[in-house]
């Protein structure tokens, strides 16, 4: 686990290279294959929970686990290919990310007059 804090940031755009997902906003991409795009509905509710994560709310997690597990238990699959393992490796997921909450920083935007 990394041990720097995560940025999240409004208004946000994601960067894309490859298979990853990167915040334009805190994260040092050097490809130059990298195209900036618009958030998606998910990745805004995503972004909304972390916030409520950052702040101690449990039901936040509860809700992120709901409509992020199957994401994370197929990644887990595809790479493990074993049942119990990838199952396994998505409940460390959630129980990191529960911990690490205190390391997430929410930005407040700047406003430009």
């Amino acid at each position: 686990m990394s041990s720097g804090r995560v940025d999240i940031s409004e208004p946000g755009q994601i960067q894309r290279e490859r298979s990853s997902v990167h915040y334009s906003r805190g994260v040092t991409v050097s490809s130059s294959s990298v195209s900036t795009i618009e958030r998606t509905d998910n990745e805004r509710v995503w972004e909304g929970l972390v916030k409520r994560l950052a702040h101690g709310d449990d039901r936040a997690l509860a809700q992120l686990y709901d409509s992020t597990n199957r994401l994370v238990y197929g990644m887990a699959m595809r790479i493990l290919r074993d049942v119990s393992s990838a199952e396994d490796v998505t409940m460390e997921v959630y129980l990191q990310v529960w911990r690490q909450r205190v390391m997430i920083r929410v930005a407040v935007p700047c406003h430009r007059g």
